[in-house]
């Protein structure tokens, strides 16, 4: 490698201390089943002038685990000049558990400075927070609070009907309904394999980092008094919560603005129908008791501590959906976030 030319010192240094102004603004984490409403809360907190929102990042599932294997790699790699040697690696050899999180925070900071660079010129010096929204981050909420202790989670959710309804017409838009040929077979398989498994692990983390740093915002609250429920969140990230920056953030976030058609009216896109209670249209009585059955038998059951997870599978990867019992809910199926 040649000599580091002079402005590539002068840029290490910089680099450097952006991480340490970082520290300086509220980081955020909009987290949340699918289909629950999170890009609306991005947009809603995007519109305030202090605030920059941003998605997906998906720092704990891609870019640190890329960081992980790189050095895995290269520790094998040092590892194996020590094959044909009886005696322990030199400690200086290879890199340990603290210089990989150290990096995954200095990768994970990098991030969030290229959202505070879609900034127009002249605002960056107004932000004071900076959000990630990525919704499986629900289930990586420990991990990102030992890389930003002082951030704070915003968890959305939504009446687990709904959300099923509105996952099962996204994913039809994508042609991505696996082998579910039905709603009906589908809505209590996200409800186990999905939805419930997030909110038990995003309660369970809120529970432990208490609520100056874990909130939610239902779905239903918010279309009813959109105004309250957007004022106490941004008090929650202390941000200005006057009438008229709620009233901003509440109008970035209309449905009508972002569908171009009133909510009710159904149409195939992203933005689909935009109402409460539209799981009544679609889902029979009986898949609709079974679903809020199976997620309320997960989220009723107890965190063994020190095991990592409770009777759920790797809270990392989505369960198989075995607790139905209702024929038309495909016991056997599983639906992957």
């Amino acid at each position: 490698m040649t000599q580091p030319q002079p402005q590539i010192l002068e840029a290490f240094r910089a680099w450097q201390e952006q991480s340490r102004l970082l520290e300086r603004l509220q980081i955020g984490f909009i987290v949340g089943p699918p289909k629950t409403g999170t890009s609306w809360v991005t947009s809603t907190l995007h519109a305030h002038p202090n605030a920059i929102a941003r998605g997906e990042g998906h720092l704990p599932t891609r870019l640190i685990p890329a960081l992980q294997q790189a050095f895995k790699s290269y520790t094998d790699a040092q590892l194996g000049t020590k094959r044909d040697s009886d005696k322990p690696p030199s400690a200086w050899l290879t890199p340990d558990d603290a210089d990989l999180l150290l990096l995954a925070r200095q990768a994970c900071d990098r991030m969030l400075m290229r959202y505070i660079a879609t900034c127009p010129p002249g605002s960056k010096d107004r932000v004071s927070a900076v959000l990630d929204k990525t919704p499986d981050n629900a289930r990586h909420m420990d991990l990102l609070s030992t890389l930003y202790p002082w951030a704070k989670f915003v968890c959305v959710t939504r009446d687990v009907r709904d959300a099923a309804v509105s996952s099962w017409f996204h994913r039809k838009l994508l042609g991505d309904t696996g082998q579910f040929t039905d709603i009906n077979q589908f809505a209590p398989a996200f409800a186990h394999d999905v939805w419930a498994p997030m909110m038990w692990l995003a309660r369970r983390t809120g529970a432990r980092l208490g609520a100056s740093h874990y909130t939610e915002i239902r779905y239903e609250n918010y279309k009813q008094d959109p105004h309250a429920e957007v004022g106490r969140v941004l008090r929650f990230l202390s941000l200005a919560a006057d009438t008229h920056h709620v009233g901003t953030c509440v109008a970035a976030a209309d449905f009508k603005r972002h569908s171009g058609r009133e909510a009710g009216q159904e149409q195939a896109s992203f933005f689909r129908k935009g109402v409460v209670g539209d799981w009544r249209n679609h889902l029979t009585d009986s898949v609709a008791t079974e679903t809020v059955r199976v997620a309320e038998e997960i989220l009723s059951r107890e965190f063994a501590p020190g095991t990592g997870r409770n009777a759920l599978s790797d809270p990392t990867r989505p369960t198989t959906a075995t607790t139905p019992r209702n024929p038309a809910s495909a016991t056997s199926r599983s639906v992957t976030p």
